[in-house]
């Protein structure tokens, strides 16, 4: 599952190899999970394409009134995109940024206040790392998958072995 930006959100599209022109339709007329705000990042299940995730950026929960108000930032879907549960929890009312399934099946969120993790199994999120409360852009696995790369704004790339992630 490809994740294409249109409409400042995401449409999934199983076809990899195709590009996707602006859709004519307004952006909650495909299944999105039920936010206003932009997607920021979508990450996919090595092990099951079926089961995806959506980051989306903004503050969307407790400083808000009105639309959106109430919603969180990380979505997940076990049937493609077709329906999305918020599986935000305790994550702090900040923007997410970027998402990676580890190998063990969890989940690295970047964060305006550094990366949190969810183990597989588990509701909550914890953070992980030594990073300063930082904005973390872009999260990567290396190739083996045994270390997570941390891409700040402005301090740097920190790395984060995926064993201490629990």
């Amino acid at each position: 599952m490809l994740f294409v930006r249109t409409w400042c959100q995401y449409r999934p599209t199983r076809d990899v190899g195709s590009r996707s022109a602006p859709s004519p339709h307004p952006p909650h007329s495909w299944p999105y999970p039920p936010t206003p705000y932009p997607a920021s990042a979508g990450a996919v299940d090595p092990k099951n394409a079926d089961h995806v995730y959506l980051a989306v950026s903004g503050f969307s929960r407790h400083w808000t009134e009105g639309p959106g108000a109430g919603v969180g930032h990380v979505f997940e879907s076990t049937d493609g995109g077709t329906t999305w549960k918020d599986i935000s929890k305790n994550l702090p009312d900040i923007p997410t940024n970027s998402a990676v399934v580890t190998p063990n099946g969890g989940l690295a969120v970047a964060t305006d206040l550094g990366v949190v993790y969810r183990a597989p199994g588990r509701t909550t999120w914890q953070r992980v790392g030594s990073l300063p409360a930082v904005a973390v852009l872009q999260l990567k696995l290396s190739p083996d998958g045994k270390t997570l790369y941390a891409a700040t704004h402005g301090r740097g790339i920190y790395t984060i072995d995926v064993r201490d992630c629990r």
